[in-house]
């Protein structure tokens, strides 16, 4: 159960890591300390043969003897030194006094009797001390003496084993050490991880509201909060559209509704007029209509925003969208005496879909002829920004106050200058998505006074389209 938390197994591997990487690091120290006694001792021997030699040189072997057993002489207790001639017969041999009492001085010598006369440098183990490792190094001399001297590695492994006594001493504490800033560390990686699960459960619990706290550090676990919390708003967004959108669905559908349900109870209670029952039939089929025609258009944006439609892009004339989109609103215009001007250049061109792009041009100049005055004037033309081809519907009629404009591209929004005229409140909505199919965006001009203009902006190359 304790290390089924992630803390908790982060900070015991780490731990373990810390351990296994301090027993390296020490079976690396350990080999180079022991290597380097080891090195030192062979120093020492060498040295100690050259100065045994010399002496022998100058005085023999009873000068060598006295000098091994001289009181003066500070080495005497740490050499072993053993002298024979040129039959191997042994003229002395001393062991130093701190081993003589443990160590089969007999046995000793004959093993070194059997081993040194063919080799330069040898490790002999004393028969009553395993443990104990003699250095021997032997040498021929030209007067046809060999001799012999050694050192025992016990001082050596005095100091291994306090290295090993230390090392086991200082290995328990960093080991507790290890696990507290391991656990330190998986604490403050996992704390954003800890923040996100806590947001989540406030929301469970209800708390929409709730969000990932977010420290600016550039992060992963940061970054990860700040798309947690772009989700959260962007769901936080839907729901609340999805609410209106179900409010202003009911609100709008109770108007048909009620006017089907009289007509059809007229036509039940006027049986025996069959003109009534027609009239009745008739009104029944239009507020069907209207019904239907409001449902498909909601189908058609949530189409539209999903990218599920199936678009044919392509390079189109702009001035033949203007002129297609011109002639099929111009009576409508005309009644109201409106004028519609496009400007723009024979060869601009724009890359999208034919149908969707000529039915968000239409909404536009649809939503423009329906808040212009008479006797006023709408202008349609184009231009590029950077990468992107911008469509622009330009009228003359009242504006759109500030307080509606971030609201005209949602869905059934109907502002209160809209409230009296006919519609269904979709056709801003529907442009938003197309251009965002397209991948661009639908724009208003919030700065005109006198007028709103509009603009249809998507990319002019196919490389930048967003959605498919």
């Amino acid at each position: 159960m304790f290390l089924k938390k992630t803390s908790t197994r982060i900070a015991v591997v780490y731990a373990v890591l810390f351990l296994i990487t301090s027993l390296g690091l020490f079976a690396a120290t350990y080999f180079l300390f022991s290597r380097s006694l080891k090195q030192r001792d062979r120093d020492i021997i060498d040295s100690k043969f050259r100065e045994y030699t010399a002496v022998l040189e100058k005085g023999g072997p009873d000068r060598l003897h006295s000098v091994v057993l001289a009181p003066q002489f500070s080495d005497k207790a740490r050499f072993f030194v053993r002298l024979t001639d040129r039959t191997d017969r042994g003229i002395f041999f001393h062991v130093p006094d701190d081993i003589a009492n443990e160590t089969d001085s007999v046995g000793l010598e004959k093993q070194l009797a059997s081993i040194l006369h063919w080799q330069d440098w040898s490790e002999v183990r004393p028969n009553k001390t395993p443990d104990d490792v003699i250095l021997m190094r032997s040498g021929l001399l030209p007067s046809g003496l060999r001799l012999t001297v050694g050192k025992s590695s016990e001082e050596n492994e005095d100091q291994l084993e306090s290295f090993r006594q230390s090392f086991l001493t200082v290995l328990i504490p960093l080991a507790f050490l290890s696990l507290l800033i391991g656990g330190w560390v998986s604490s403050r990686f996992l704390r954003p991880v800890q923040e996100l699960t806590s947001a989540m459960g406030h929301i469970l619990g209800g708390n929409i509201d709730a969000r990932a706290p977010v420290k600016g550090n550039r992060e992963e676990l940061d970054e990860l909060s700040k798309l947690f919390n772009r989700m959260l708003d962007r769901i936080g967004l839907l729901m609340s559209t999805l609410k209106e959108t179900v409010d202003n669905v009911a609100h709008d559908l109770r108007t048909p509704l009620t006017r089907l349900k009289m007509a059809a109870e007229v036509g039940l209670q006027e049986t025996n007029s069959v003109e009534t029952t027609r009239e009745a039939l008739v009104e029944c089929v239009e507020d069907a209509d209207s019904i239907l025609k409001m449902l498909n258009a909601i189908l058609e944006v949530s189409e539209a925003e999903a990218g599920t439609a199936n678009l044919s892009f392509q390079t189109i004339s702009a001035k033949d969208l203007f002129t297609e989109i011109t002639e099929f609103y111009s009576m409508v215009a005309e009644d109201k005496q409106i004028a519609i001007k496009a400007s723009l250049t024979d060869n601009f061109q724009v890359y999208g879909d034919h149908g969707k792009l000529l039915q968000a041009l239409g909404n536009l100049l649809d939503n423009a002829i329906k808040f212009s005055p008479s006797d006023s004037e709408i202008e349609l033309y184009a231009k590029r920004e950077g990468a992107f081809d911008v469509l622009a519907v330009k009228d003359q009629g009242p504006g759109i106050p500030l307080s509606e404009q971030g609201k005209v591209w949602t869905r059934l929004y109907r502002g209160e200058k809209s409230r009296t005229r006919p519609g269904l409140g979709l056709g801003l909505s529907t442009v938003q998505a197309i251009a965002r199919q397209h991948g661009g965006e639908a724009i208003l001009d919030g700065q005109s006074v006198n007028g709103s203009t509009l603009y249809l902006k998507i990319p002019h190359a196919p490389s930048n389209i967003a959605t498919m």
